[in-house]
């Protein structure tokens, strides 16, 4: 303001250039072409000069010094009227069952670096929002599908954009009385074995499938019968194509558990062999792809993991979603949409210190390559499950910042495995209930009705983990 009446940037400097005594100035307050930040500069040192010079009032000089460096702060905030740069990361649907807390976050749908410029509006008859969040618990008479709105704005109230979703509320006894073939494939995050965990242990509740989980690894702070594919470190690329022999580190193995070796002495994927030699029973009902956050460290001097023309993720999406295809075509297959890093630098700095190739890295720098690979998966398969082919929105559900440890950068504390756990069971929840071509064909069983919950999962003093 001037005086006491409130001006937009524009009033300021032609009120400047008014009483500007040189014409060069005045060019320079009233020409649209300079920054506002540079003008505001400029107008502070003026003013400070003048009160240095003329012996002004110093409660004046700094009141009008001090208007013009809110002026070029607002400015900094305000974010630029450029849509390429603001998008929405909103899957189309989400999942929930009654008792179960849903929340949406809302750094995990805008670019990381503008979520501190907006403000978030949720347009939904259940729920209540918070600065980060929406968040709703449903009763058994909301099951079924409801919509919500999403409107993001700047910080002076100016709509920028406006998205749209569904809640999808499944019933809390769907796929009872159903047997069920699970394989996880997965990184670290898997590998931990938390939320597999927590998947059985839902599982065992009555109302629910019998479930069978397929895999050779095993952890022995595991459950019984709880068995996964899941390795640190590992990406698309390693179940693919990795075959190293005599490499173990970090609790992995030598090779991809797909590949075997042929007569000539060369490893060939073969997920057919894998399937018949690890689930003699049968073919998985659903396999769960849990990657992509290792793909996001990937070449680091680069700026984005999509360069013009090139991309290194998608083919080998393709390619391990085409063998399972052949090998159970009658699976359904879901893909994980990438879930967010470590809110904090300080869990990168932690993570990494020591390490040449981690030098300086920025959270930044991730939680983008992070949100484009969501993104990227998004609209790939996110309209496909009509080819048995489902996306699971973990990318919008996991807190950045309190489902993680402090110091870790990309694994999730025990709370935020709890809450994975419970984010897979509520899409699968949705899934057997939907009528999905594959559910339509669990065959059904006989099971005990056992009112009593399963014990909780007990955490370890160590976990392996990278």
């Amino acid at each position: 303001m001037l005086g006491n009446q409130p001006c937009s940037g524009l009033q300021y400097f032609e009120t400047i250039a008014k009483i500007t005594p040189m014409p060069v100035l005045r060019h320079f307050f009233r020409a649209s072409i300079y920054p506002i930040a540079l003008k505001t500069a400029l107008v502070g040192l003026v003013v400070y000069w003048i009160a240095y010079e003329v012996r002004w009032s110093v409660k004046i000089a700094r009141k009008a010094a001090d208007d013009a460096l809110a002026l070029a702060c607002r400015a900094k905030l305000e974010p630029p009227d450029d849509p390429e740069q603001l998008r929405l990361y909103l899957p189309k649907s989400l999942y929930a069952y009654p008792g179960h807390e849903l929340r949406l976050y809302f750094e995990n749908i805008v670019p990381p670096e503008r979520f501190r410029q907006l403000t978030f509006k949720v347009e939904s008859p259940f729920g209540a929002t918070s600065r980060r969040y929406w968040s709703a618990t449903f009763t058994p008479e909301q099951v079924g599908t409801h919509p919500l709105s999403i409107v993001v704005a700047d910080l002076g109230g100016k709509e920028l954009l406006r998205g749209q979703t569904e809640v999808h509320v499944a019933p809390i006894r769907a796929g009872e009385g159903k047997a069920l073939r699970l394989l996880i494939v997965g990184d670290s995050l898997t590998h931990a074995t938390f939320y597999p965990n927590r998947i059985d242990e839902l599982c065992s509740q009555s109302g629910n499938p019998q479930l069978t989980m397929i895999g050779t690894h095993k952890l022995s702070s595991a459950r019984p019968g709880v068995v996964h594919e899941g390795y640190n470190g590992w990406t698309w690329w390693h179940f693919l194509m990795y075959h190293s022999p005599g490499t173990h580190s970090h609790g992995t193995p030598d090779k991809s558990p797909f590949l075997y070796v042929g007569a000539d002495g060369k490893p060939r994927l073969d997920i057919g062999r894998y399937l018949r030699e690890t689930s003699p029973a049968g073919p998985p009902d659903l396999v769960i792809f849990q990657l992509g956050i290792n793909d996001a460290f990937s070449s680091l001097a680069e700026d984005d993991i999509f360069l013009p023309g090139v991309d290194f993720i998608l083919p080998k999406v393709e390619e391990l979603l085409a063998a399972f295809r052949q090998a159970a075509p009658n699976a359904a297959l879901a893909i994980w949409l990438t879930q967010p890093v470590n809110a904090t630098q300080e869990s990168f700095d932690h993570s990494y210190r020591g390490l040449v190739d981690y030098a300086g890295l920025k959270r930044s720098k991730i939680a983008l390559r992070q949100h484009r690979l969501a993104g990227k998966l998004m609209k790939h398969y996110g309209e496909r499950e009509g080819e048995g082919v489902f996306v699971i929105p973990m990318c919008a559900t996991v807190d950045p910042l309190d489902d993680y440890d402090a110091l870790d950068s990309v694994h999730p504390c025990f709370a935020g495995y709890r809450r994975i756990g419970e984010s897979v069971y509520a899409w699968m929840k949705w899934w057997l209930a939907s009528g999905a071509a594959s559910a339509e064909r669990l065959a059904a069983i006989e099971t005990p009705a056992d009112d009593s919950s399963s014990p909780t999962i007990a955490l370890t003093d160590h976990q392996e983990r990278r």
